[in-house]
């Protein structure tokens, strides 16, 4: 990539994340320095006039930007897979669905951009590589969780899909979604508990490039203590890169339960404030935050009492459920449902 190149992004999203786009868009307008040229992919839940609303305001705010609609095809082999929404798949056909582009950047819909663009955007992929992503921190047993679940080798690093650097050519030339399809259509693979994540790190497992963490900081990143860890437990990142991240992340990921999100009133993130100015200034603005009213009482608390108190809370969850899982390795159902964007 040379510097000239305009970054091109894509962001997938259904109806109730549309908001979240809003806020996105926001945060990219107002942290690039260059312009930057956006595929808008909402689901069939994506009304016509809410789709045009939010092409006008990524306009309005400097982007060149145009919907895209994924075609049945291209996902109908993926219908009902771990009864999860087809739309979760829309990442892993993003090069047939774009044949014309030569690279994206795909963002989730829950990240605010702090950085300008044009660094990842110029990130170099190993030879042979499909993507970038960020190794998910391990902090020691908690990291073993998704590989062991996937029969990948222990100490294996899992990525985050939440921000990938994609290569389309390569994807398109060498079979991506159809590798991905086989794998999710064979009989004796493991569930996946986040479906396209999943699939993806089993099936190409030694052909992505690792991100710097700055690009992808994970809740988990800004706040380990919310595992019971620190920097310094996890083996794939040295903690200095972790605690930079974490300092002065490009890109902020609001992954996790729905508490940890910055539209709920219990979220302790300390960029959730930054997500509701942002979102204030779209035609979404955020009205009344989610949760109960207890929820109003705990977040007065301190953040790592808050953590303790919801770490306590999954343990039992899962003692009732005769899982015998720890407090801090697996999340619920309803939890996993909601950590995604």
């Amino acid at each position: 990539m040379t510097s000239t190149d305009e970054p091109v992004l894509a962001a997938c999203f259904n109806q109730s994340y549309l908001p979240h786009v809003a806020a996105l868009l926001r945060s990219v307008a107002t942290s690039t320095l260059r312009p930057t040229r956006w595929y808008l992919v909402g689901d069939e839940s994506v009304e016509p006039a809410a789709l045009r609303q939010l092409l006008d305001f990524a306009r309005s705010c400097g982007m060149n930007a145009e919907p895209l609609r994924i075609s049945e095809a291209l996902v109908a082999p993926f219908e009902d897979v771990e009864r999860y929404p087809r739309a979760v798949w829309y990442r892993t056909v993003l090069a047939e669905a774009l044949p014309d582009e030569r690279r994206l950047v795909y963002l989730d819909s829950d990240v605010l951009v702090l950085h300008d663009l044009q660094a990842l955007w110029e990130t170099q992929l190993a030879e042979g590589h499909f993507f970038a992503a960020l190794a998910h921190p391990s902090y020691g047993d908690t990291g073993m969780i998704n590989t062991e679940r996937l029969g990948l080798p222990h100490a294996a690093p899992y990525f985050n899909s939440g921000v990938m650097v994609m290569d389309l050519e390569l994807m398109r030339s060498k079979g991506f979604r159809e590798r991905t399809v086989e794998f999710v259509l064979s009989g004796g693979r493991p569930a996946l508990v986040f479906p396209e994540q999943d699939a993806m790190n089993v099936v190409f497992a030694d052909e992505w490039t690792p991100l710097d963490p700055r690009w992808n900081c994970l809740t988990t990143i800004l706040l380990p203590f919310i595992l019971g860890a620190s920097w310094a437990d996890d083996r794939h990142h040295d903690p200095v890169a972790l605690e930079r991240a974490a300092r002065s992340p490009a890109i902020v990921h609001f992954e996790g339960p729905s508490l940890l999100k910055p539209w709920h009133r219990r979220c302790f993130n300390p960029f959730a404030h930054l997500y509701r100015e942002y979102r204030a200034m779209t035609p979404w603005p955020l009205l009344k935050l989610d949760g109960r009213r207890r929820d109003a009482v705990l977040s007065r608390m301190p953040p790592r009492l808050q953590a303790t108190v919801w770490r306590t809370r999954l343990w039992r969850s899962q003692a009732e459920a005769g899982t015998g899982a720890r407090p801090r390795t697996r999340l619920t159902a309803e939890e996993r449902s909601q950590s995604r964007a």
